[in-house]
């Protein structure tokens, strides 16, 4: 639980915007000291923590009250450290530069596909014009042959 210090009374109206809205409050900070324990045997102390103010807090029992502080100066606060949720700004920025260059292998893997296939086709094109000529070839040279054949031999004159 939080305690409004400053005497303003600005807390109900606070929640009850939170309320209307139905949304969280979220305040992220990063320990400036090693004064937090660690989150494991790996980590050292310090980090990334997050505060949360739930839009539903639970009912604040009045024995966990202060003496002299009243129910209305007194906020339900999260507080939650984890590596898991609180990734830092530079991971994040790591995972976009990850994803984003596995994009561009995937469009220049694509584009190098497309280029074979093309290239496949120009060739097969290639061998079906070289084919095309070669037996219009071997027709004209049957024609002609077939032409000698029947053409009937000159008439001799004396």
């Amino acid at each position: 639980y939080l305690i409004s210090t400053d005497g303003r009374n600005r807390l109900p109206g606070f929640l009850k915007y939170l309320q209307g809205r139905k949304k969280a409050a979220l305040a992220k900070f990063e320990a400036s000291d090693e004064s937090l324990p660690p989150l494991s045997s790996s980590s050292s102390g310090g980090g990334r923590a997050m505060l949360v103010v739930p839009y539903d807090p639970p009912p604040i029992p009045p024995e966990d009250l202060p003496p002299g502080v009243d129910k209305s100066q007194v906020m339900f606060v999260k507080y939650l450290r984890d590596e898991h949720i609180l990734l830092n700004d530079d991971a994040k920025k790591k995972q976009q530069q990850k994803i984003q260059q596995q994009k561009l292998q995937h469009q220049k893997m694509q584009q190098q596909k497309l280029q074979q296939e093309k290239h496949q086709q120009l060739m097969q094109r290639k061998q079906m014009m070289e084919q095309k000529k070669s037996q219009q070839q071997q027709q004209s040279q049957s024609q002609q042959s077939q032409r000698k054949i029947q053409a009937p031999p000159p008439a001799r004159s004396a």
